[in-house]
């Protein structure tokens, strides 16, 4: 795919012509290890911040909105900065939310032990993903063992967060943007079982309970902003 491809109500011709002779942007795909292909646009960091924000959007709305991974290049510092693309749900039945409690993450290395942490079913989007919806389905199965879920919308914010530096390091990513879907269960919640070796427990509690629980700040606030 050409930059100059990218769709004009997002970029004027001009502002991609500039950008595509100028070196300011590339576009394409690059192995970060063995197994992993990701999708990138490189913006250099000397790019005017409105028109690095509509770059970026413009390359998403390429992609169908769910592009992997975005690379920013620093001219400065020549340094790439790798936003790892995820999604997540806030799970409803009954006027109560699920949580998992995680305690394991993945790195370059594999699996790694963590302390356990509880937060709404979250996770990358793989390759093999059709689109968004399919993603986060796909997340739920794998972290509850059920298919017994109904999406009912997107939001519009998303979560996103600088990994600790000592994340940083294990799986080679500084940033993650996570996209939001709001998801009714209408199964028997007492046969939620997890497929997935990081999660360890499954609980629904009411709203209250659910920000005292809540591990990371970041979720805790996006929770409080869509239930206000």
């Amino acid at each position: 795919m050409k930059f100059s491809e990218l769709k004009t109500e997002v970029l004027s011709i001009e502002e991609k012509y500039q950008l595509v002779m100028n070196g300011i942007v590339d576009y394409g795909k690059e192995k970060v290890n063995d197994e992993t292909e990701v999708d990138f646009l490189i913006v250099l960091g000397c790019t005017p911040r409105p028109l690095k924000a509509r770059v970026v959007k413009a390359a998403e709305l390429y992609l169908g909105g769910y592009a992997k991974y975005i690379l920013f290049l620093n001219a400065r510092r020549s340094l790439f900065i790798m936003i790892r693309k995820a999604v997540g749900a806030i799970v409803c039945q009954h006027n109560k939310y699920l949580i998992v409690n995680k305690t394991k993450i993945n790195t370059n290395k594999g699996k790694e032990d963590i302390l356990g942490e509880w937060d709404f079913v979250k996770g990358g989007i793989k390759e093999e993903d059709n689109d968004l919806k399919s993603s986060i389905l796909r997340e739920l199965k794998e972290e509850t063992g059920s298919s017994e879920f109904n999406i009912i919308k997107q939001f519009n914010d998303k979560i996103c967060f600088d990994f600790p530096e000592e994340i940083k390091v294990k799986i080679g990513y500084e940033k993650q943007e996570i996209i939001m879907f709001l998801v009714e269960f209408f199964g028997d919640s007492s046969k939620l079982v997890p497929l997935d070796n990081e999660i360890c427990a499954i609980k629904f509690l009411e709203k209250e309970e659910i920000l005292a629980s809540l591990t990371h700040s970041e979720t805790k606030t996006f929770f409080k902003k869509v239930y206000s």
